[in-house]
């Protein structure tokens, strides 16, 4: 690379977002390439629930986890932003007496992993503003939580990126170009862009995007969806999660209720639009409703849904692509890839610059999974998630 190298950034979600940021704050010549200047329906970082969990942490993510844990407070600050940043902890609870060996071994987990954790139990739930079933038995609070809008924040690091020399392109690509077995850059409709490295960031689109160029990746399309009530009075301030539930209850600044939890909707063929499925709507209200009874009277004003990439061990894939130099992938956020955000702008832009490998990369390269089988990689990218029985 040249000593101000010129980077492609093909993804204008949060993820590409931030690592175009830290990018263009150490001087590079970054150019970011999405369909759109900000995050428009259906891409993750627009139907994001925007949570800010810090729980449960894998292994292959922990160092994500604690540098993001730690960049949140401050980044409103750094963006010069308004991101909608609440940090009022989050909750993950224990609703029988057979999930609590889980949510033990999971608070020595996340402890062990350099997360501040407290386990709460009887009248310590309302003590940090949340009003649960009287069936919960336990929960996990991690003070560092809360939620942050994803549209206020992805913008954010978008106009940060710009007001440090990156240039924000609203396009669709339509390749990449490859010249002797090396990517030299992208394909717009209006002509070339050529780059010293392509970051693909680009969610479930990013497979359709290296596959011209001769690269299949284990990620298929995920589609979830996301339900909003109308506003009511203040009744709860941290996440809610549960164990071995699919189920995110939060409470906006706007007092409007927020209910998710990763219950999946449907992907059109296309691959471009999704659809909520009523089944998975009426499983996560249930879900709700049996962990805090109060969100049971709650009306429904608003479902939508949103698509992102899922790898099959539901882990990113963030590294090189060893077969073809020149291109950097960041893809496959199936599951808190919001909340990491930071950290991956951060380390991925070490990464690329120092040119040396990170330590909390090292877990997600997208070598992990090897070779597979053609049959099985066709059969993994046409399947989607089955509505859970509730």
């Amino acid at each position: 690379m040249s000593d101000r190298p010129r980077i492609a950034v093909i993804g204008a979600g949060v993820i590409g977002a931030s690592i175009g940021y830290h990018l263009s704050m150490d001087g590079c010549d970054v150019l970011l390439v999405g369909p759109a200047a900000t995050p428009q329906p259906p891409m993750a970082s627009w139907a994001s629930a925007g949570g800010l969990k810090f729980q449960r942490i894998e292994a292959e993510t922990a160092r994500l986890t604690l540098l993001s844990s730690r960049r949140w407070p401050r980044l409103a600050e750094e963006l010069d932003s308004d991101i909608g940043l609440r940090l009022w902890g989050s909750l993950d609870l224990a609703t029988s007496a057979e999930d609590l060996p889980r949510l033990q071994a999971q608070l020595e987990s996340d402890r062990a992993r350099g997360m501040q954790v407290d386990h709460l139990s009887g009248g310590d739930f309302a003590e940090v503003g949340a009003q649960v079933s009287p069936l919960v038995a336990a929960g996990n609070f991690v003070p560092s939580g809360g939620q942050a809008d994803p549209w206020a924040t992805t913008t954010a690091f978008l106009e940060a990126s710009s007001r440090r020399g990156a240039r924000i392109l609203a396009a669709e690509v339509r390749g990449l170009m490859v010249e002797a077995g090396s990517v030299t850059g992208l394909i717009t409709a209006d002509g070339r862009e050529g780059a010293d490295l392509v970051v693909v960031a680009a969610g479930h689109w990013s497979a359709g995007l290296v596959r011209e160029a001769g690269v299949e990746l284990p990620l298929r399309p995920a589609g979830a969806h996301m339900l909003l009530s109308g506003p009511v009075p203040q009744t709860l301030y941290p996440t809610l999660s549960a164990v071995g539930r699919l189920l995110s209850i939060k409470q906006l600044p706007s007092k409007e209720v927020m209910i998710g939890g990763g219950w999946p909707a449907t992907v059109d063929d296309d691959g471009k639009t999704c659809r909520t499925r009523p089944e998975s709507v009426a499983g996560n209200l249930q879900c709700a409703a049996a962990v805090a009874p109060w969100t049971g009277g709650l009306e429904l004003e608003h479902a939508w849904c949103g698509i992102d990439g899922e790898t099959p061990d539901l882990l990113p894939l963030i590294g090189p692509v060893a077969e073809l130099p020149g291109l950097y992938l960041a893809t496959g956020f199936s599951l808190g890839g919001f909340q990491l955000a930071p950290a991956v702008g951060r380390l991925v832009g070490d990464e690329i610059l120092g040119g040396a490998a990170q330590g909390g990369l090292s877990g997600l390269r997208p070598s992990r999974f090897g070779s597979f089988e053609p049959g099985w990689l066709s059969s993994f990218q046409r399947t989607q998630r089955d509505t859970p029985k509730w």
